[in-house]
């Protein structure tokens, strides 16, 4: 561990515990503020404090409501193997602070609009749209197809969600991302149904069980939403709906773009750190704001150069 910082200027003391980690990062921005291709908001990626993101119990909350320890949906950082497609995983926060810092308005295609950071990071497709890639809000070019999941729910806090939670946690099950409702084709079946359809919620018919009807909800992203929006507990808390799973939406569900990237000039934001160093926010698979664990790293291994010690700021 370093004693003493002491390059372009810099000089501070470092303790093992990183107490000192928002004083480095202060003393590198007014040391650096005025040099041109500068970016410390690399180290810190953040959205806007109203911005949504996915509980590991499928329900939604604001950025600004989280804790440390906090379980949340996330997706590996990079593939498993070069041509594999990423999968979700379960997160935890490990950091939570607010900044003030140069931001864009982002619109998308589908309606929705996210307040974020000029560095923060995205999931989107490549051109050919076989791979996906991050990349940084300042670099997204309007057109670019978005790596998104689902658009946010709401929890059904009434008497049609509760008769689904019953039922779905009575007669339900999930495997591999599909929710299924069996039943002999009675008065619940018909309401479950009718529910469903009410709900806009897609699902095919299976008849090839003996004496029972199969009501099966396919796409990750219905799926999620279904179990979510009625918070069935049963098939939460088995969490194998998403677990592990490609995020493969319903085929009958169209591309994201963005549709506009607009500056806003300062914002209040917040940044935030997961084990995965991902998370999903508004339906979007992002990368998580603060890189305290690069910092951690460099600690660890003194920059030889002054060139290396610009990865705070670059």
């Amino acid at each position: 561990m370093w004693k003493k910082l002491e390059k372009k200027g810099v000089t501070m003391e470092i303790q093992s515990n990183l107490q000192l980690y928002d004083t480095i990062i202060n003393s590198l921005r007014d040391k650096f503020k005025d040099r041109q291709g500068i970016h410390l908001s690399d180290l810190i990626f953040c959205l806007g404090p109203d911005t949504k993101v996915l509980r590991d119990n499928l329900t939604w909350d604001t950025i600004s409501n989280l804790k440390i320890g906090d379980g949340l949906i996330g997706i590996e950082e990079y593939p498993r193997k070069p041509v594999a497609r990423r999968r979700m995983c379960q997160t935890f926060v490990t950091d939570y602070k607010t900044y003030n810092l140069p931001s864009f308005k982002l619109k998308f295609s589908n309606g929705q609009e996210i307040t974020t950071s000029a560095d923060h990071l995205w999931l989107c497709f490549t051109p050919s749209k076989q791979m996906r890639t991050w990349r940084r809000t300042d670099k997204l070019q309007i057109g670019s197809v978005m790596s998104h999941l689902c658009e946010p729910w709401e929890f059904m806090n009434n008497w049609a969600g509760g008769y689904l939670a019953g039922a779905y946690d009575g007669e339900g099950s999930s495997y591999k991302g599909i929710v299924t409702f069996s039943q002999k084709e009675n008065p619940m079946y018909h309401m479950v149904k009718d529910l469903l359809d009410i709900l806009d919620i897609s699902y095919y018919i299976n008849k090839s069980m003996k004496d029972c009807i199969v009501l099966q909800v396919s796409g990750v992203d219905n799926a999620m939403r279904l179990i979510g929006s009625i918070q069935a507990r049963r098939l939460i808390s088995r969490k194998s709906l998403w677990l592990d799973k490609e995020p493969r939406k319903a085929r009958n569900h169209p591309e994201v773009r963005l549709v506009s990237k607009e500056a806003i000039g300062q914002k209040l934001l917040v940044s935030i750190e997961t084990t995965s160093h991902t998370f999903n926010a508004e339906g979007f698979w992002t990368h998580n704001c603060l890189r305290k664990a690069y910092f951690r790293k460099m600690l660890e291994s003194p920059p030889a150069t002054d060139e290396q010690l610009m990865l705070f700021a670059t």
